[in-house]
């Protein structure tokens, strides 16, 4: 979706007559990072496997689990509430973006007139 986004971004850049395309496109990445930003680090500077964000704390808390001999505690299962919590909030978030922002860019290209597929030459 990222792609697809930033090909609009591009095809819209200098056409005068789709501001409408260009606005809901901006909206619609925007959202986007800010969801993954909940998902992964993307600031993160150091050179590691995954930057830690939702992603990294599931699997640091799988592997805590995994590791241990007996059943997960009650602070494990605590965590891993908290965390489906997060992650719950976060694609209802995602399902909303591309209902009411998604929604709005196909309007705007449709209202602008644009073919959904860009031909070049």
């Amino acid at each position: 979706m990222r792609g697809q986004l930033e090909q609009w971004e591009r095809r819209t850049a200098g056409q005068t007559g789709a501001p409408q395309v260009r606005q809901a496109v901006l909206a619609l990445r925007d959202e986007l990072n800010a969801i993954r930003q909940q998902l992964i680090d993307v600031n993160m500077w150091q050179a590691q496997l995954w930057p830690s964000g939702l992603h990294e704390k599931f699997n640091a808390l799988f592997d805590a689990v995994d590791s241990a001999d007996y059943a997960p505690s009650q602070q494990a299962r605590e965590v891993f509430a908290e965390l489906s919590a997060q992650l719950e909030a976060a694609v209802g978030r995602f399902r909303t973006a591309l209902r009411e922002q998604g929604q709005a860019l196909d309007a705007a290209v449709r209202e602008a007139g644009l073919p959904v597929v860009g031909l070049a030459g």
